[in-house]
């Protein structure tokens, strides 16, 4: 598949250089004078098309490979890293030592998880989710129990300095509880003095992870015992 792109963008270049070259040109002398410089033009630009493609597709061929589930099931759109960092963050926040089960739900930029340890009995649902502050882009994880309450926020990756007001345990308490079959806007959730932009960010996570999970309630699907 990687190479089919990679002739596509050729042939698409090679046209855009051929239809340069075959451009008509008039015979007047400072059209005479300037084609050396159009020629070369042309060559650098010749070069550039080619290469681009060739990078884009030694760039696809370097990416990593989406992860699979155990047991056989299907492989899910998180990256390797993605998924290390949740079970590391849920590890964490319920002394456990969990793994993907599976992943049930894909919308948008969050990727719903099914997470367990079997020997603590233990059975989560993780939201990974990709959210933007006012310049950046930020990655957390929202943690639910199987009867769809909120058990916790996590912060995976934050690359700024600007809206930390918002990452505090104090401000993400403040969701815990929350059930993902609770209809609320954003307007019923509290803003972080100084850091708006990255609240709205939290706050859209939980409700767009909320919903997923309500779907995964409204299936029909029940947890097994000892779920946290």
């Amino acid at each position: 598949m990687l190479w089919k792109i990679w002739i596509t963008l050729s042939i698409s270049a090679w046209a855009s250089v051929s239809k340069m070259r075959n451009r008509k040109t008039g015979f007047s002398a400072g059209v005479m004078a300037s084609r050396g410089s159009g020629q070369a033009r042309v060559r650098g630009f010749s070069c550039c098309v080619f290469t681009l493609p060739l990078m884009l597709f030694l760039s696809l061929l370097s990416m990593p490979d989406a992860v699979s589930g155990e047991n056989g099931r299907a492989g899910i759109s998180l990256w390797e890293r993605d998924l290390k960092s949740v079970l590391k963050a849920g590890d964490k926040a319920f002394r456990a030592n969990l793994q993907m089960l599976e992943e049930l739900s894909v919308k948008d930029s969050i990727s719903l998880l099914e997470l367990h340890d079997p020997e603590k009995d233990l059975r989560i649902y993780a939201a990974h989710v990709y959210e933007h502050g006012r310049t950046h882009i930020f990655r957390l994880v929202i943690f639910y129990d199987l009867t769809g309450h909120l058990k916790q926020i996590s912060i995976l990756d934050y690359p700024s300095n600007r809206g930390t007001a918002a990452l505090s345990k104090r401000y993400l308490k403040k969701f815990v509880s929350y059930h993902a079959e609770d209809e609320k806007d954003a307007q019923d959730f509290d803003i972080a003095s100084g850091a708006s932009y990255t609240s709205a960010g939290i706050i859209r996570a939980v409700i767009e992870s909320a919903e997923l999970v309500a779907e995964e309630l409204a299936s029909g699907v029940e947890g097994i015992s000892g779920s946290y």
